[in-house]
């Protein structure tokens, strides 16, 4: 499993970007919970919805490499 996150700009030496790989499995039962959780305590737009309901599969990736890159300013 591969996660990616990026911050593109129009000035590319502002790019940056970094890759998690590892191994990912579903979150169930009160780990699952405790991740929701996190998620309402950072995001309050979530406080008003049930997540515990309506969120899809919680996902938990061990990372096994991380890499990074960013572009020389």
């Amino acid at each position: 499993m591969s996660l990616v996150v990026d911050e593109w700009n129009e000035d590319w030496t502002r790019l940056r970007w970094v890759i998690v790989e590892g191994t990912a499995g579903v979150v169930d039962g009160s780990d699952r919970t405790r991740a929701l959780d996190a998620l309402v305590a950072k995001y309050s737009q979530y406080v008003t919805m049930d997540l515990t309901r309506t969120a899809g599969a919680v996902i938990a990736i061990t990372p096994t490499r991380v890499t990074a890159w960013r572009a020389d300013t």
